[in-house]
């Protein structure tokens, strides 16, 4: 499963890790771009799909500045080399 990330109005994100849910306060300004402590459920999944997770929630923590890029949001992290790129999903 591709993670996912949906931003609320009250300075929260919440999105699927590829295994859990998760959620985590953030603030964000013209330059930076920082999350806070992730909470998520504890569902265990295939070991791949864990260390997936477990990446995307370190790149997260790790966040610097996010930015749009055509149709894509795009955040950069001290944790990865390329940034994380997200498209827009299609609501149900």
């Amino acid at each position: 499963m591709q993670s996912t990330i949906r931003f609320q109005a009250n300075e929260r994100i919440v999105g699927w890790g590829g295994c859990n849910r998760y959620s985590a306060n953030f603030r964000s300004g013209s330059k930076f771009f920082e999350v806070g402590p992730i909470a998520s459920t504890r569902r265990t999944c295939p070991p791949v799909v864990m260390e997936q997770e477990q990446r995307f929630f370190a790149a997260l923590q790790k966040a610097s500045s996010i930015r749009m890029e055509g149709a894509n949001l795009v955040i950069d992290s001290e944790a990865t080399e390329k940034p994380l790129k997200f498209g827009r999903l299609k609501e149900p």
